[in-house]
């Protein structure tokens, strides 16, 4: 952890407040504490335990019919796990900056820029329209990384919406990407959303520069320069008595003639709820993955059935289940989670039983592997 993240923390809730004072505006400050511990079994038993804390501050300011926010916060974060097949153990305390966002806002548009979270599609469990965003849809923290970026929105009197956003400087991969973007090169897309009788749906664009490092130069040869990346999205969310919805997605790399030039992934998914003691809600997708040299080329495929019900005991206590099935080897992955809901607590307990991980190339659903159990308390402010 670097020295000077501490002072950097001090500084700036100190200027937040300050300027609240000064401005006689509003200042908001929330939090969410959790604790978990995690014990798991695979190929060897593994134990980890976690402690973390989320402050949040928001700094309003009103002008006429438009409002001026800047939202700030942290992830503090410290960790031990231990490998009981080798003996050795991890331990990690870190604090890194989770949000950083100024915002300007009134009815008809919204701009913001800064560290925030990109995120847009009606999908549930797997989503093929995840670009800038890993979340994963069993986390009761729903905790995931955000981009720098400039967001604008626009809302149209019929009901018509515009997104236009850049990316700048971000040096990780995000969403499906496997190959991480150059960050001196800012990216760029955007997203029309069109509303229907009984939905909604959604055109969505982005295009990047992929930076050509070492280790990319060994898994695909002829390659020796950055190249670009194109991304095209269509999504559908229909209401009737029950819901449908779907992603579509299509990725284009220019590159030689290799497997990795063409990749597309599509989802459908429908939901419903039956009347059944207190309400039990369900909702099912499947999700295709494939990669090709031409768009009409399926290698590697991916073929995986979700399945997530909920039910809600009383006002405290509910139970969930997720499931997920590759059509292609036959493996499942199970989990079930109990929460218990107290004013601003809660209590999760889960159990999962996997086969591994699941294949979608997505660190988002990394977790979970073997078979374990989890324990969390939570406590929002």
């Amino acid at each position: 952890m670097r020295k000077n993240k501490p002072f950097c923390f001090v500084i700036t809730y100190s200027f937040l407040f300050i300027s609240q004072i000064l401005l006689s505006q509003t200042l908001d400050f929330q939090g969410q504490f959790s604790t978990s511990l995690l014990y798991s079994r695979n190929n060897y038993s593994y134990f980890h335990s976690n402690v973390r804390y989320v402050p949040q501050s928001v700094l309003s300011l009103e002008r006429g019919t438009s409002v001026i926010d800047v939202l700030l916060s942290f992830n503090l974060n410290s960790s031990y796990g231990k490998n009981f097949q080798s003996e050795n153990f991890q331990s990690d305390i870190n604090m890194e900056l989770y949000r950083f966002t100024a915002r300007l806002s009134s009815d008809r548009y919204e701009a913001r820029i800064g560290l925030q979270r990109i995120n847009f599609g009606p999908g549930q469990l797997l989503r093929p329209l995840m670009w800038f965003e890993r979340l994963d849809p069993r986390d009761p923290l729903q905790m995931t990384k955000g981009v720098y970026s400039a967001l604008i929105k626009y809302y149209f009197r019929n009901d018509i919406n515009i997104w236009i956003w850049s990316l700048f400087g971000n040096k990780t991969t995000k969403g499906w990407e496997i190959f991480k973007s150059n960050e001196r090169k800012p990216e760029a897309g955007g997203r029309v959303e069109f509303p229907l009788s009984r939905g909604e749906f959604g055109i969505s664009v982005h295009h990047r520069q992929v930076k050509v490092d070492e280790s990319m130069k060994r898994q695909i040869p002829g390659v020796k320069n950055d190249f670009a990346e194109n991304k095209l999205g269509l999504d559908l969310r229909l209401d009737f008595k029950f819901g449908f919805w779907s992603e579509l997605c299509f990725i284009n790399k220019d590159l030689p003639n290799t497997m990795f030039l063409s990749q597309k992934m599509y989802m459908a998914g429908i939901d419903y709820t039956f009347s059944i003691g207190n309400g039990l809600y369900t909702a099912g997708e499947y999700f295709y993955q494939s990669l090709g040299t031409k768009i009409s080329e399926n290698l590697y495929p991916v073929k995986l059935l979700a399945c997530t019900i909920n039910y809600p005991i009383d006002m405290i206590n509910s139970l969930s289940v997720i499931f997920f099935r590759d059509s292609e080897t036959r493996d499942w992955y199970r989990f079930l989670q109990w929460k218990i809901t107290y004013d601003k607590f809660r209590f999760f307990i889960m159990g999962f039983i996997n086969s591994g991980y699941l294949p979608v190339g997505n660190s988002a659903y990394q977790a979970f592997s073997g078979k374990g159990i989890e324990i969390m308390f939570l406590y929002n402010h």
